[in-house]
């Protein structure tokens, strides 16, 4: 009869997903012969694992799609509901954004922590319809809605015009917001873009130029919209040509738009059926400012 002793075996690891450094998610990797996300390296927009065979693969993508909370990670969600404070938020978003219930509220206040802008619309507001991320204040002007929508890293802010006789009405000439910020100085440039600066001069949130389009969509039928930042006020001058031509089918869309700096600087890109998908630009130099731009400070 012959007798050996049996190896003791081994208690069984279970897998896992992530790890907390790249060492250790390069340790698990190997041993479990499944990629590890590397914890530390994930951010908004991207995702880091340690494959079995020692490389690094990342999943990149060129918008946010998650928000940290606490220590953890949560999926962007622009879904907006109402809270007891009488504003309107979104579920998760990169920046702190909230728009107005109704009345006297700030139409939109949008930030991070001591750096905030906010724009009150020069009438009390309706209280607005809630559609997923977007939020319609309805016939702020005869026929006019205004239209905001939440974003992962800002907000699009549309004023449609819903037919000829409300494109007549002289208040679309020239529309007065009311501008406060708090950390940054917000000025506007010849092209109509919007910017807003820390006093270190980084650049915190940016509006790229502003434009209106017709029903026929903005590669067939738009026009520039003026923006400027004169003292405690942003003005929007739309193209009154546009408006009151003959030729231009409603409803019309007025465009004004607002994002952080780090994930501003998309160009819109316009398909043939005018819905709009988003491209990453590089943004150009700045050029030096006129004494006399219109800025405001808090």
């Amino acid at each position: 009869m012959v007798v050996t002793a049996s190896s003791p075996s081994l208690p069984e690891v279970s897998p896992v997903a992530s790890a907390p450094n790249a060492g250790a998610a390069f340790a698990a990797a190997r041993r479990q012969g499944t990629p590890v996300e590397v914890s530390d390296q994930t951010t908004e927009t991207k995702r880091v694992f340690a494959q079995p065979d020692g490389q690094l693969n990342a999943e990149l993508a060129s918008m946010p799609v998650r928000v940290r909370r606490g220590a953890g990670w949560v999926p962007v969600n622009t879904t907006l509901t109402k809270s007891g404070s009488g504003f309107v938020h979104p579920q998760a978003t990169v920046d702190d954004l909230s728009f107005s219930a109704g009345g006297d509220a700030p139409l939109v206040t949008f930030g991070k922590g001591d750096k905030t802008l906010s724009l009150s619309w020069p009438q009390k507001l309706p209280v607005p319809t809630l559609d997923g991320p977007t939020a319609t204040y309805h016939e702020v002007f005869p026929g006019v809605d205004l239209v905001m929508q939440a974003a992962a890293d800002g907000y699009n802010e549309r004023l449609v015009v819903k037919n000829a006789t409300a494109a007549k009405n002289p208040a679309l000439k020239s529309i007065a917001f009311k501008l406060a910020a708090k950390g940054v100085t917000v000025s506007s440039d010849q092209s109509g873009r919007i910017e807003a600066v820390d006093a270190a001069g980084n650049l915190v949130f940016a509006a790229p130029t502003s434009t209106m389009w017709d029903a026929r969509g903005p590669e067939v039928a738009s026009a520039p919209v003026e923006a400027t930042v004169k003292e405690s006020t942003l003005l929007l001058h739309p193209a009154v040509a546009m408006l009151e031509d003959p030729g231009t089918r409603f409803p019309v869309v007025i465009d004004p738009d607002m994002h952080s700096w780090n994930q501003s600087m998309w160009a819109k890109v316009f398909n043939p059926t005018g819905s709009a998908r988003a491209r990453r630009v590089l943004p150009p130099a700045p050029p030096p400012r006129s004494p006399t731009a219109g800025r405001v400070r808090r």
